[in-house]
């Protein structure tokens, strides 16, 4: 493998996970890509997520170190009730027009550049020229591997049946059980495969 080759790793911002990124770090994994998905609470539980804002911004912490920077964050906006009226009656606003999702979006663009970050991609940003390499790949139809369970990867493959490569979507089993039993069983766990168009590159 050549040294550059980035080795990215989704991490879920729990106390369990955190825990282990020097021993994922030590595994052999260079970058670390947080879903911290929004620093709101209340927005996390109805999400569903097994974190809080707190733990997320100490995972964070701990991964710039340990990862030398190479560090992503995944957030969102524009998700349904993102908006409460009244968050003790639990009544939900439901999904923000399409011209307020375009003004946060913008908001986020001039803050994060204020800060220091470049955009290098329709929702990507990154300071010190440290861009995502699997990012920049899935943008310009370069090939990058998806592994372990519910991963997405896009490879070129030759077929016998034409001269051309064709480059594949591949996904790889949604629940871990089963993905490290079709691992075991077939060597791989991938779920499914389709062969992209140029208009889906």
């Amino acid at each position: 493998m050549q040294p550059e080759t980035e080795i990215s790793m989704e991490i879920n911002p729990t106390n369990l996970e955190t825990q282990k990124l020097l021993e994922f770090k030590h595994a052999g994994i260079n970058r670390a890509s947080i879903g911290v998905q929004t620093l709101n609470d209340d927005a996390l539980k109805i999400l569903g997520r097994d974190h809080t804002s707190s733990d997320s911004l100490r995972c964070l912490k701990e991964a710039v170190q340990i990862f030398s920077g190479h560090v992503s964050v995944d957030m969102i906006f524009g998700f349904p009730w993102t908006y409460f009226k009244t968050l003790a009656e639990g009544v939900k606003a439901g999904l923000p027009d399409s011209d307020e999702v375009a003004d946060m979006y913008l908001a986020a663009v001039e803050i994060l550049k204020e800060k220091g970050f470049e955009q290098y991609e329709v929702s990507n940003f990154a300071k010190n020229d440290n861009y995502c390499l699997h990012n920049i790949a899935y943008w310009t139809g370069q090939q990058y591997l998806g592994v372990g369970p519910g991963s997405h990867g896009r490879v070129w493959c030759h077929k016998a049946t034409s001269t051309k490569p064709q480059r594949e979507a591949r996904v790889q089993t949604l629940e871990p059980e089963n993905w490290l039993w079709e691992v075991e069983q077939f060597g791989h766990a991938t779920r499914r495969r389709v062969v992209q168009s140029t208009q889906d590159m």
